[in-house]
Formats: C-alpha cells, structure tokens, sequence
C-alpha cells in the first residue's frame, strides 16, 4: 500500500526519491525552502553508479543529452604539475541547474511547494511525527516524512537532536576557471 510521503528538502534526493516513488505510483510532496528547487552550485560527475540510478529512473538519455561525456580526468597544481590523471569510460559531466531541470520535468507541478522552510514537528503521544510546521505556518500532515535537507539537517536535528555527524572521508575539489581558452583545450576532460 503506497503512503502519504511529505519530502522536506526539493534537492537532487527529494526530486529523484519524488520520480522515483512516482514510478511506483505513489505521490510524495516535496516542501523546499527556497522560492525555486536547487539551482545553484556547480555540478556533477555522472559515473556508473550515478547513470545506473538514472537509468532506472528511465531518465538516463534525458541526463545524457543535458550533460557532456568525459574522458578523463585532470588534476594539476598551480604550477601546472600534473597530480592526477584518470580515465573515465562512460562518464557525464552535469550542470547542478541541468540535472535539477531534469528531474523538475518529471515531477507534476502541484507536488512542489517553495518557499517552506522547515520549522518543527509536531508528535503524537507516542513520539511519531504527526505534522510538520513550516516558518510560514503551514503545517502538513504524512503518513511518512522524508528528511531530504542536506548535510546539516534540520530534520535529523528534529529527530535525534544529540547526533553526531561522522567524520567525512572524502572532501570537495570545488573551483570555477573563467578562461575560454582552457575550457576549450580541455576536450572533455
């Protein structure tokens, strides 16, 4: 029997776990805190894993098509010292707006909710979560809530409020180059 799914926090988990349950033929509404799901940041390498959870989906050609293949990859230091170099056989490269916009486009309109920044829970008198209240107000009751916000989770907070977050293994390479001329050297890379 499918259930009643309130998803708190329209990212890539929610919108995908929200195609994914819709595939199934259940509804899950997603309650995001800005006034548009999450466009901002850089974006993605599509590996295997990655393309085989797109592609059961049977969003795969859709992610391709919105993203480029990648060859390898390159990590140089400052001084043009070479510090990695990798094949990658059967990788995308995804902008963080292109694959929300996939994964918008497959969810119906009225299962998304901006601009509801998640406040508290409201629980019954067995400690299960009855509704979720937002900061401007609403409150809206699940059979089942999904805590899709992020790493610092206000949710998780809500729910276990002496968690302590592991130590992560793998970090962030982050950067922006504006440089035409090495973005069109790159090839792919």
């Amino acid at each position: 029997m499918l259930k009643n799914i309130a998803i708190i926090g329209g990212g890539i988990a929610g919108l995908a776990f929200a195609v994914y349950y819709r595939k199934l033929g259940g509804r899950a509404d997603i309650y995001e805190r800005s006034q548009i799901s999450g466009r901002e940041g850089l974006g993605f390498i599509m590996l295997e894993n990655g393309l085989e959870a797109m592609s059961g989906l049977g969003l795969l050609t859709k992610v391709s098509s919105a993203g480029y293949p990648l060859n390898s990859c390159s990590i140089v230091d400052n001084h043009g010292t070479s510090l990695i170099n990798e094949t990658l056989l059967g990788s995308y490269g995804i902008t963080r707006k292109a694959f929300v916009d996939v994964l918008l486009a497959n969810i119906p309109k009225d299962w998304l909710h901006f601009d509801h920044n998640f406040s508290h829970f409201e629980f019954d008198h067995q400690g299960n979560a009855q509704k979720a209240i937002f900061e401007n107000k609403t409150a809206i009751s699940a059979d089942l809530f999904l805590g899709c916000d992020g790493g610092n989770s206000s949710v998780r907070k809500q729910i276990i409020p002496n968690a302590i977050r592991s130590k992560i293994k793998v970090q962030e390479l982050v950067s922006i180059v504006k440089n035409p001329f090495l973005v069109n050297a790159m090839n792919h890379k």
